[in-house]
């Protein structure tokens, strides 16, 4: 956790470049403490913070330490969610495939804004455990963040563009 005013006076500009390198180091690496799946990322020290284990690398020691904790949850009302979201990838995937360069850069953007808002719903209502958070974590494990990533990127090179025109 940083201050991210510290950083930079716009905290939009750090939080974006910031989100950006969590993804890209997380995407690049895959590290499990005793079969446990660690995420990194940095968050503003000045948000609420809901994670179950906090570790500080600075001070080499546990923040929060991490309990075992039951919870329950609906496995129907995350594969219900996750299929809908899915099913959005699946269109958007379909519009790159016609060509629709434009729509999928833009359709891309909004659902990735759309994950994060949910997530951060789900986890200031319902915590680490929340329907929200369960479904997000199932779209990254799967891919699908992913594909969504590729997709905005491979559309922003196809817009982006010349092809050579003979006559």
């Amino acid at each position: 956790m940083i201050d991210y005013a510290a950083v930079n006076d716009d905290i939009d500009l750090v939080r974006k470049y910031l989100m950006e390198a969590k993804t890209n180091w997380n995407r690049n690496h895959e590290i499990r403490i005793k079969d446990h799946e660690v995420e990194i990322y940095v968050q503003n020290a000045n948000e609420p913070h809901h994670s179950t284990g906090v570790y500080s690398i600075l001070n080499n020691e546990w923040e929060i330490v991490p309990t075992p904790a039951e919870f329950k949850v609906s496995e129907d009302a995350i594969r219900q969610k996750a299929d809908g979201l899915v099913a959005t990838i699946e269109m958007i995937e379909l519009l790159f495939d016609e060509g629709k360069y434009e729509e999928v850069y833009g359709d891309t953007d909004r659902l990735r804004g759309k994950l994060s808002d949910y997530r951060q719903a789900g986890l200031e209502t319902g915590g680490e455990y929340s329907v929200e958070n369960l479904v997000f974590k199932y779209l990254r494990n799967e891919g699908y963040l992913e594909t969504l990533s590729n997709l905005k990127k491979e559309a922003y090179d196809e817009m982006m563009s010349v092809m050579e025109s003979r006559r």
